[in-house]
């Protein structure tokens, strides 16, 4: 069936898209983590926007590092208490983004992050995260030891944070990773779910 669509005296025909979604997941299942261009060359096509669209209908989410780069999928990655995986160097994140990852983590800490810890944690510096999200309100920081430690903005939370904090530095136990954190989020059974890289 082909789609007519008129604008003005220009006719558009379009022919309906006959890419099939189990050609990115097949690859992804056999490499683990793949490549723009290797999904392309998996589709047949060129565009970046047909591969976009393809994992929407397998159930996608974005990672946290090089732009969109490499993808794979849920069911490939093994994630940690943490909900994090890297595979040959490249690092994902089950929460999505670099910017949800150092939420998720904050709100589900004992006692804060700061961001030297974030940077060993997710193997990036995340201070620009951070800041993004106290400016947003989404977080807040207090300055602790010297230090500025990022946590919940509810301030009943934030007050529980700031005592197991103090209670591991009076402690010397290291501040990381935090005990509280029950792991990544999972999704009902059934279908693929691909994480993007980012």
């Amino acid at each position: 069936m082909l789609e007519v669509l008129i604008l003005g005296r220009i006719i558009l025909i379009m022919r309906p898209e006959q890419y099939d979604p189990e050609a990115l997941a097949s690859l992804l299942r056999q490499r683990e983590i793949a490549t723009m261009e290797d999904l392309k060359q998996a589709l047949g096509t060129a565009a970046d926007a047909t591969v976009f669209r393809k994992p929407a209908g397998l159930d996608h989410k974005a990672g946290y590092l090089h732009r969109g780069r490499y993808y794979t999928l849920y069911e490939v990655a093994r994630f940690d208490a943490l909900g994090l995986w890297s595979f040959c160097q490249v690092f994902f994140s089950s929460f999505g983004t670099l910017v949800a990852t150092v939420e998720a983590l904050v709100l589900s800490a004992e006692a804060g992050y700061d961001a030297a810890e974030f940077e060993i944690v997710l193997n990036v510096e995340a201070k620009a995260a951070l800041l993004k999200l106290v400016r947003s309100g989404r977080l807040s920081r207090e300055q602790v030891s010297g230090r500025y430690v990022d946590l919940s903005p509810e301030p009943s939370v934030r007050r529980a944070e700031l005592r197991a904090g103090s209670a591991h530095d009076a402690g010397g136990q290291p501040s990381f990773p935090r005990p509280g954190l029950g792991g990544p989020p999972r999704r009902a059974e059934g279908g693929d779910r691909v994480v993007l890289h980012q």
